[in-house]
């Protein structure tokens, strides 16, 4: 129980004195550690699963690698421009707060990051919401709930393979599983915001038309920016049928 107990207190004291929570991190695990060995625990079996500990998450080392060197790649592509393009053409013509929430889930999905995809398209549809007088706090709990929904159930989410490394399980077995949680969250979402967006509608979008002509101007916008998108799920598809 002090085990689980010391650490979770210090991880918190970290974070309420606005602390890197890796500090916490590493002070309870030099804890356990030498709590371990009072507890009559031989430090090379310690050592042992610390090793081995640390090797079964290489794989989520190499993805969140990977992961940042893709987002920068795509940038520079036009992928990610050409997806935003999309995304905001689709805003003007239907109802903000629900394609919001769909689009951030949609690009989540695709980039297996939520927090990257906050970061990018996320900042760009909460600025045009406020410019055009949206409630902020709704679209925010859009935003924010599309791009965890979809990094949940991506095939290169570091979460989702973190839980299989740790588990040893079958990478789409394991989404189909999650997908039976996912999709009555997913539709409940979709409605909740569906109604929402219905008594949050404007009709002036100078702000956002600025935004899709700054784009166009500055990234080479075609349908083959999504050459990489279609490449990447050609190679996860390839790779379920090797499992």
């Amino acid at each position: 129980m002090k085990n689980i107990l010391v650490p979770l207190i210090l991880i918190s004291i970290s974070v309420m004195i606005k602390k890197p929570v890796y500090i916490g991190i590493s002070i309870s695990a030099l804890f356990v550690y030498i709590n371990s060995i009072l507890n009559k625990y031989h430090y090379t079996d310690l050592n042992k699963n610390i090793i081995s500990s640390i090797l079964s998450a290489k794989r989520i080392i190499i993805i969140l690698s990977l992961v940042g060197m893709l987002t920068s790649s795509w940038m520079m592509y036009g992928t990610i421009p050409y997806m935003i393009h999309l995304g905001l053409t689709a805003l003007k013509k239907y109802n903000f707060i629900l394609l919001s929430f769909l689009i951030m889930s949609s690009i989540s999905y695709i980039l297996g990051t939520a927090v990257g995809s906050i970061s990018t398209i996320g900042v760009v549809i909460i600025t045009i919401g406020k410019s055009i007088g949206l409630n902020t706090s709704i679209l925010a709990g859009a935003i924010v709930s599309g791009a965890f929904l979809g990094d949940r159930s991506s095939p290169i989410s570091s979460a989702l393979n973190l839980n299989i490394e740790m588990t040893n399980s079958n990478t789409y077995k394991l989404i189909t599983k999650m997908n039976t949680t996912l999709l009555p969250a997913f539709i409940t979402s979709c409605i909740l915001y569906f109604v929402l967006g219905k008594y949050n509608n404007v009709n002036n979008y100078t702000n956002l038309n600025d935004i899709l002509v700054q784009l166009s101007k500055n990234f080479n916008i075609n349908i083959f920016c999504l050459i990489p998108v279609i490449l990447l799920f050609i190679l996860i598809s390839n790779k379920n049928k090797y499992n």
